[in-house]
């Protein structure tokens, strides 16, 4: 895995291992790739919260980009 410690290891046993099944169904860029506008109603208000040092920042600043291009209401800081 890309991630490892602790962290990767949180990530594998809530979304399962890298490239498993399991992983590739609950991808949050797939899913929001995929909705429809009309599902897009349904959402919650998205927050997210995430240091310009932290690992993720790039996937997070891409999430945005996604939610941005998708009309989905966040906030992302």
């Amino acid at each position: 895995e890309k991630n490892s410690g602790a962290i990767g290891k949180a990530i594998a046993n809530i979304f399962g291992p890298e490239g498993s099944e399991i992983r590739l169904n609950n991808d949050i860029f797939r899913l929001v790739t995929d909705i429809t506008p009309e599902k897009v109603k349904d959402l919650p208000f998205i927050y997210l919260d995430c240091g310009t040092e932290d690992f993720i920042f790039s996937q997070s600043r891409d999430f945005s980009a996604l939610l941005i291009e998708k009309k989905i209401p966040h906030e992302f800081r």
